[in-house]
């Protein structure tokens, strides 16, 4: 299967924040706009760089670092 066309189009660079809300998933833009995918947030973790965003719930994804002390 081929990358999602949202994630081609909007690379993970620029995106902030992956928002779950029921089979849709809200894809915030570092610019500030807002996409909406009707791929599951589910599906399109499996797609991103896991060492890029950080899964902080079962509804939001966002890019980060964890840093352990």
């Amino acid at each position: 299967m081929n990358l999602p066309r949202i994630l081609t189009e909007n690379p993970p660079e620029h995106i902030t924040h992956f928002q779950a809300s029921s089979n849709y998933t809200f894809l915030l833009l570092g610019d500030g706009k807002h996409l909406i995918s009707g791929y599951t947030l589910q599906f399109l973790e499996a797609w991103i760089d896991n060492d890029m965003f950080i899964r902080i719930d079962r509804s939001n994804l966002v890019r980060g670092t964890i840093s352990l002390k």
